[in-house]
């Protein structure tokens, strides 16, 4: 099955869902059973898994009695924990701080399991998030996320003309004095940013 945001987490790397979330017979268990996450395959590659969005903090990092590997990331802006499971390795720390793009581990098979995939897990933050059977688990392939994008102060698009473009102090005094210059300033600042 194609993603549709497995590519937060694995960028360009080849991958497809193998298990969506929902009700599914457990490749292991050969059990009916609710699966609280999507798997995202790799095709038998152990690929970094990326932080999918800014402002995570690492709440949780260790094994379950299976030994699979697993991290818990809270991104709070947003109101969910994100729950990576199956690495072969996780290299951020408890306390940490992870913005989009930062590694967080690899892909792997650990615990019950039967190939290489990242299972995610997207569950609602609230007081229940860490008990695993009672939390509140949503679907990340049907997650809608819009980044919001700052609004660039006068004084930041003043900087960033004058460091891009390298204009003289009176130039900048110019541009500064010009009657719509809140709005130039700002949108020449975001067509140099581009």
């Amino acid at each position: 099955m194609k993603s549709v945001n497995g590519f937060l987490l694995l960028r360009e790397i080849p991958h497809y869902v193998s298990s969506p979330f929902g009700y599914r017979i457990h490749p292991v268990t050969e059990e009916k059973s609710f699966h609280n996450g999507v798997d995202y395959a790799t095709y038998g590659k152990k690929p970094p898994i990326y932080c999918p969005f800014n402002n995570g903090k690492v709440l949780r990092v260790g094994s379950d009695r299976f030994g699979a590997l697993f991290v818990y990331i809270a991104f709070k802006d947003l109101g969910y924990v994100g729950l990576a499971y199956h690495c072969s390795k996780i290299i951020c720390k408890v306390g940490q701080r992870l913005n989009k793009g930062d590694i967080i581990g690899a892909v792997g098979s650990t615990g019950r399991s039967t190939g290489e995939h990242l299972h995610w897990s997207w569950i609602k933050l609230n007081n229940k998030w860490n008990q695993y059977y009672n939390a509140d688990y949503v679907d990340f392939e049907k997650f809608e996320y819009k980044e919001e994008v700052k609004e660039l102060t006068r004084q930041e698009a003043k900087q960033i003309i004058k460091d891009v473009c390298g204009f003289a102090d009176d130039t900048m005094d110019y541009l500064d004095s010009y009657i719509w210059r809140d709005s130039l300033l700002v949108r020449l600042a975001k067509a140099i940013k581009r």
